[in-house]
């Protein structure tokens, strides 16, 4: 599932190995622990798959532009050929370092699993984000990247008659996933949830607040600690992915009991009873790194999972 080539990242590397012998040695065992769930195909406990799945839908795209911040910046949406009887969602998906919005498509294509949905790429400058302490030039040049973000957004919300009620989804990657928990911080009202592979925080967040999260990680990622050691990145020292789930539980008011469930190689565990219906999780895909995962066997691929997640809390 993690056989991903990404393109213009020469630092990631290909698990596809390890991948295949982990996913035979994964099976469902009807003597789990209390709160522990095993599933044959998908996490269960996030969501049931969509009346009308992605493949089935075709889609159209356009690419649009805007000036922000004295910048000409680009995003690219996907709207789904259906007829809606109301709002559709916004899943909006920020791309990992160094590559295009194209690249970025074919890795993360949400067309393949999700429902009906006003899918946005939006368009990084010099194929980074600024993060914070992170990445390239536009954090050396200080570029508005959460403000071009937002007004992408409200964009799509006066262009697209279907979104402008609609929820807005926020995913990432790397990078992009760097610059969703830094969105997330600064006004998590926009978002019904946030998903993010590879990535916790780059950027000061003095309140973490009240907001639905699923970090993802491999557990071989040598850039996203889930536990021990945090990554120092640029002279900051980022969360780990346990810290930030753990930061966003207390947040949302959670309960202590948690719901595992391992699919393949990936283990989800689910921290429900939270404020306002909201929902924290943390999935980790065992002996992947950095890239992003693909669908193999049992093994869901990461848009799989975050729309899952997201389609639980009512996209």
């Amino acid at each position: 599932m993690l056989a991903a080539v990404v393109v213009g990242d020469p630092t990631l590397t290909n698990a596809a190995s390890s991948r295949a012998s982990a996913v035979q040695n994964v099976t469902s065992t009807s003597s789990a622990p209390a709160g522990i769930s095993t599933a044959p195909s998908r996490f269960t406990s996030i969501g049931s798959a969509p009346t009308v799945s992605g493949s089935e839908i075709e889609w159209s795209s356009k690419t649009y532009t805007i000036t922000f911040d004295g910048l000409v910046r680009q995003y690219m949406v996907f709207t789904p050929g259906v007829v809606s009887a109301g709002p559709l969602p916004v899943v909006v998906e920020l791309g990992g370092c160094c590559t295009t919005v194209d690249v970025e498509v074919a890795r993360a294509d949400f067309r393949q699993v999700a429902g009906p949905a006003i899918l946005v790429y939006p368009e990084y400058v010099d194929g980074n984000w600024n993060a914070g302490a992170c990445c390239g030039k536009p954090a050396s040049e200080r570029i508005n990247d959460a403000g071009f973000v937002n007004a992408a957004i409200a964009d799509v919300k006066a262009s697209q008659s279907e979104a402008a009620q609609g929820p807005v989804y926020l995913a990432g990657y790397s990078n992009g996933g760097k610059l969703a928990m830094m969105l997330a911080c600064e006004d998590p009202s926009e978002f019904v949830a946030v998903a993010v592979y590879g990535a916790t925080r780059t950027s000061d967040c003095p309140t973490v607040r009240s907001e639905s999260v699923l970090v993802m990680a491999g557990s071989a990622d040598p850039g996203t600690a889930i536990s021990g050691t945090p990554v120092v990145q640029n002279g900051y020292t980022e969360p780990t992915v346990d810290q930030l789930v753990a930061d966003y539980r207390s947040a949302d008011g959670c309960s202590q009991a948690a719901t595992t469930t391992v699919v393949g190689v990936a283990t989800e565990t689910l921290w429900g009873g939270c404020q306002e219906g909201r929902q924290v999780g943390e999935v980790v895909y065992q002996g992947d790194n950095h890239t992003w995962p693909e669908a193999s066997g049992a093994t869901p691929s990461a848009q799989s999972v975050m729309w899952s997640f997201f389609a639980s809390l009512g996209a």
